[in-house]
């Protein structure tokens, strides 16, 4: 039969504003972000960013990468292809 679909723990920052992501996330934290169905490294660094304040896209831009470099070897060579259920660590240089 069908093995049961695995369990993952989701943030689900997409289903709330970020102000509301931002205060389930203490700045400074620096526990495994997971990866939700939907999520991209950009998605992830622009909720990261929104503890402090609202990022903008140039903010965004200049912060995803550091989370790809920071988590290469669990997503691999693409950026753009996270797979669900993937704990990232936040880059050690984030504001």
């Amino acid at each position: 039969g069908d093995a049961p679909a695995p369990v993952a723990i989701s943030l689900d920052w997409g289903a709330q504003p970020p102000a509301a992501a931002a205060a389930r996330r203490p700045a400074g934290a620096a526990g495994p972000v997971v990866v939700s169905p939907g999520d991209s490294l950009w998605s992830i660094a622009e909720h990261d960013l929104a503890r402090t304040a609202p990022p903008s896209d140039a903010d965004v831009a200049a912060a995803w990468p550091a989370w790809w470099a920071a988590n290469r070897d669990v997503i691999g060579p693409d950026p753009h292809l996270l797979q669900p259920g993937t704990a990232l660590v936040p880059p050690a240089d984030r504001p």
